[in-house]
């Protein structure tokens, strides 16, 4: 008889849930507080249990929480970059919003206009994704993305004043016909557009990729702080132990 593999992708519904209970204690959400919060953290995961269908341990609830902040992090690096390079950003979905207005992050905001001429604030509209648990960012992953990076070419253009040749190749045109020469310079401004897009975002992939190394990083210090006093309280307890051994065999 085959079993069947425990859910592990995490539903909306889940989801909103876990980020309602962390907007009610947000310095837990942004790890502010010091010490265990273990009775917050076994009550949301017997409340998102009780949801279902996926199911988690304590543990891996902070674990689904750490993954999806780091998420939300990266859009909002990858939003901000696209507003910064004149592009037009993917809109972010409520849930995301719910989390930046969390967390404090900050989102730039501009006016861009289109290629049909009409212009339109972006702001973040009201679209929703379907939100499953974001995977750890690796050390694999962040040397993957510099090394495309590295391998990726640089593009400079040159337009000089009595150019009459299209700088990317499309010759046989004259630049004194109107037409021509707009649609040379839109394929231009695609083309660019497009390699600008490319770099951004491998940069901002790398910078996410980094920013979560950090976190990670950070969490593992404290880790570490933890033990070296669990230690000194060993050692401290042990010498208690071996002096009050010392006084019974004097007797």
């Amino acid at each position: 008889m085959d079993r069947k593999r425990p859910i592990s992708r995490i539903t909306n519904q889940q989801l909103s849930r876990l980020i309602g209970y962390l907007e009610s204690e947000p310095d837990v959400a942004r790890n502010l507080v010091r010490g265990p919060q273990n009775g917050f953290w076994r009550k949301v995961a017997s409340e998102l249990n009780d949801i279902g269908p996926s199911r988690k341990d304590v543990t891996s609830w902070k674990r689904a929480w750490f993954d999806y902040k780091c998420s939300a992090k990266k859009r909002v690096m990858q939003y901000n970059a696209a507003i910064a390079a004149g592009i037009y950003p993917k809109h972010l979905s409520p849930i995301h919003k719910r989390v930046i207005k969390l967390l404090g992050l900050e989102i730039k905001k501009a006016k861009l206009t289109e290629e049909t001429g009409s212009g339109s604030d972006v702001d973040g509209a009201v679209s929703d994704d379907n939100m499953d648990e974001a995977p750890t960012p690796s050390g694999n992953t962040i040397r993957a993305c510099q090394k495309r990076l590295a391998k990726l070419p640089n593009i400079t253009i040159k337009k000089h004043r009595n150019d009459t040749e299209d700088p990317l190749g499309n010759v046989g045109y004259s630049s004194s016909a109107p037409f021509g020469a707009s649609a040379r310079r839109r394929a231009r401004e695609a083309t660019i557009r497009k390699a600008l897009e490319t770099n951004q975002a491998l940069i901002t992939s790398v910078n996410a990729s980094l920013e979560a190394s950090k976190e990670f990083t950070a969490e593992l210090r404290t880790m570490a702080k933890t033990f070296e006093e669990m230690n000194a309280n060993m050692k401290h307890v042990s010498g208690v132990l071996r002096n009050l051994t010392e006084v019974l065999k004097s007797k």
